[in-house]
């Protein structure tokens, strides 16, 4: 660790400077950007560009900054934490409410014209012998 940085860590951890961790996270914002490439998909990174993630991860950063747990995380270490928070948000935001849109669901009491999926009912009633089976 070089000695400028060393001063950036000291201004982050014991004074909460927000310019110190602004300096110091585009000093190394290569790595940082690495490292949310190593921790994304590629699906996300389909749909979201790796800046972006980056910004959200160095604003929370900012934002965050006076209540951070350093006396348990390093910066470093830290921040690794906010950018998984991030990327998991993002795959939420982009491909979890895509698996719960209530347009997508359908009962398997109805009858449906998909005669695969109207024969769902019929196979798991068919599927279950006894009552410790459907239990099961």
């Amino acid at each position: 660790m070089s000695d400028q940085e060393a001063a950036y860590i000291d201004r982050i951890i014991h004074h909460r400077d927000i310019e110190a961790l602004a300096q110091w996270m585009e000093q190394n914002r290569s790595r940082f950007t690495s490292f949310i490439r190593t921790i994304a998909s590629n699906r996300l990174l389909s749909v979201v560009e790796i800046d972006d993630l980056l910004q959200e991860v160095t604003t929370a950063a900012l934002k965050s900054l006076p209540t951070a747990p350093f006396e348990h995380y390093t910066p470093n270490q830290w921040l690794h934490q906010l950018a998984r928070r991030r990327v998991i948000d993002a795959y939420r935001f982009h491909f979890g409410a895509q698996s719960r849109n209530a347009g997508r669901q359908q009962s398997i009491y109805e009858p449906h014209s998909d005669s695969q999926a109207a024969g769902m009912e019929q196979l798991l009633v068919a599927s279950m012998t006894s009552a410790s089976a459907a239990l099961s």
